[in-house]
């Protein structure tokens, strides 16, 4: 008879310490209480005897090695049963007023999390350190290095070294910057005491941190801080991971080979495209010609009638070829883009593992790179098959609209908060003049915001630097929503406009072969937008910017509530 499984859960603590300094106690005893079964190391008797006749003071400071080592322990003991996931949940439940300990909140943080506030905690350390033998002769800089670290990232003071042209937007930058700041502190230092004490300084914040979180995970971040010529062999001994490192460099290797047969794929595809491109030159070239005789044949349609029905019946066969021709085209690119964003999504994935090192370190910094640019062009890459995807389901008719009400202005600013990287670079300014009180947009979400960000992009392509982009959004009545994108660029002429709104037309310049690109940003928004039962126009000249309107019906405007 088949038994009922049941989740395992480990014993409950007999009741819950109503604050911190008694939790610190309860999770200690049990912990042990857990261990007892399987015996007590003897290494771990002598740390646990120390540890409970230290004032509460020490106690709070040596909790986070005391919890891992008795962790670990009872992990090792009981597993498979009792897993660190199991001993955070106690903790959480049962054991929640040491959560209010910063030091020993650390070790249930994200592991991006842990990286931070472990090398925030080394510098710290070094520069107290440094503080405390130089004095006033380094008291204003050391200490403005201290309260900046203090305060990062929450609220960031001025960064005393020039590391970086503005504030990290992630804890994986900040983390970035710190190795930066490590190794011109550690070359600060040097100037400043000599090469044998700066050295002690770095060894003494890594021996603090050690002290109490070398058994987290994320402790190799550590290791990784120190300027190269502080590293050696204990250290470094202690964090080899051989086998994970040659799993990686195999991945690495079969990352390779699928990028050069996705290089392959790619090429035939563009040789396919060349191909279909091509017969529909010739086809317009041939419907043109045609035209053209059946114009001249016009002036003498009572004696040729017959000849001129023929014609009209031949024109419609073509114009019904070139119909099926772009349904074949459009179904080949929607078939070949889903057979290629499988491949891409595993090689964005597994590159990104790589470069983040969630599985530990690479062991050379170039990997890491290497690993950086195969994930950034297969983001590339997948974006242009989205947007060949998207362009294959608009024209095949097969795209459906998932409508909701949706706030028009918070679309407009999250979009532009996609750009803004990008706007950045190019020291652009992107001004954003909702009318207060729009009505919210009845429509389908990802559509109107992938208008709005293929706008600003092209905006943002063309703009030279220390231009601006203005994005107005009014409620005009009876021509329902008005939008408006204009930005200071290069501009088209108007005789490029048509051209630019077909898929893959793009107008002739030098600015534009050097910024590349598929054509489809333009066409896909005006698609998007005609499906809303609305419209896309554009307006420019060479040299004065670009105004890009669109325009959403009445009956898609609902007012807001009062």
């Amino acid at each position: 008879m088949w038994r009922r499984w049941r989740p395992f859960r480990i014993p409950v603590p007999e009741s819950k310490p109503p604050d911190a300094q008694q939790a610190c106690a309860a999770l200690v005893h049990y912990l042990e209480t857990l261990l007892a079964p399987h015996g007590v190391p003897e290494s771990l008797q002598a740390q646990l005897a120390r540890f409970k006749v230290l004032p509460p003071t020490r106690q709070r400071a040596e909790l986070p090695a005391v919890y891992l080592a008795l962790a670990r322990a009872v992990v090792d003991a009981a597993a498979p049963r009792v897993t660190p996931a199991h001993l955070q949940r106690a903790v959480e439940e049962h054991f929640a007023p040491l959560l209010a300990w910063p030091d020993f909140a650390l070790i249930f943080a994200r592991p991006e999390r842990q990286e931070f506030l472990l090398c925030r905690r080394l510098l710290l350390g070094v520069a107290n350190h440094a503080t405390a033998l130089l004095g006033a002769a380094g008291k204003d800089f050391l200490a403005g290095l201290a309260a900046w670290l203090t305060a990062a990232p929450e609220a960031p003071a001025p960064v005393p070294f020039d590391l970086a042209p503005e504030p990290p937007r992630s804890e994986r930058e900040w983390v970035l910057l710190f190795f930066r700041l490590a190794r011109d502190l550690h070359a600060y230092l040097e100037t400043k005491l000599g090469e044998i004490r700066a050295r002690a300084f770095f060894e003494q914040g890594y021996d603090e941190v050690a002290a109490g979180y070398s058994g987290l995970d994320a402790f190799p971040v550590v290791v990784n801080l120190l300027p190269g010529k502080l590293l050696d062999s204990e250290k470094i001994g202690k964090l080899s991971r051989r086998q994970i490192q040659k799993v990686a460099l195999q991945k690495i290797r079969e990352l390779d080979e699928i990028n050069a047969q996705l290089r392959a794929q790619n090429e035939q595809l563009m040789a396919v495209r060349r191909e279909l491109v091509s017969a529909r030159d010739e086809l317009e070239q041939r419907v043109a010609l045609r035209t053209a005789e059946l114009s001249a044949i016009n002036g003498q349609l009572e004696r040729e009638i017959g000849e001129r029905k023929l014609a009209e019946r031949d024109l419609r066969a073509a114009k019904e070829a070139a119909d099926l021709a772009n349904q074949a085209k459009s179904e080949f690119l929607a078939n070949m883009s889903h057979e290629l964003r499988t491949p891409l999504n595993a090689i964005i994935g597994f590159s990104d593992i790589l470069a983040n090192g969630r599985f530990g370190p690479l062991g050379n910094a170039r990997y890491e790179a290497y690993a950086r640019d195969i994930n950034a062009s297969g983001q590339h890459l997948l974006g242009i098959i989205n947007d060949i995807l998207d362009m294959a389901k608009v024209e095949a008719g097969k795209i459906e609209l998932h409508e909701t009400r949706l706030d028009l202005g918070e679309a407009i600013r999250s979009s532009v908060r996609l750009v803004s990287p990008r706007a950045s670079e190019g020291r652009l300014t992107i001004d954003v003049l909702d009318e207060p009180g729009l009505p919210l947009l009845y429509g389908d979400e990802r559509l109107i915001r992938q208008i709005f960000i293929n706008l600003l992009s092209n905006a943002a392509k063309f703009t030279p630097a220390g231009g601006r982009i203005t994005v107005t959004a009014n409620d005009a009545a009876a021509e329902g929503i008005v939008v408006e994108v204009r930005d200071t660029g290069i501009g088209i002429a108007p005789g490029d406009i048509p051209m630019v709104l077909m898929p893959f037309g793009q107008a002739e310049s030098a600015l534009t072969r050097r910024h590349g690109g598929t054509g489809l940003g333009l066409p896909l928004s005006k698609s998007f937008a005609e499906l809303h039962g609305g419209s896309l126009s554009l307006a420019s000249r060479p040299g004065s910017g670009t105004t890009v309107t669109v325009r959403f019906p009445p009956s898609r405007a609902i007012p807001r509530a009062a």
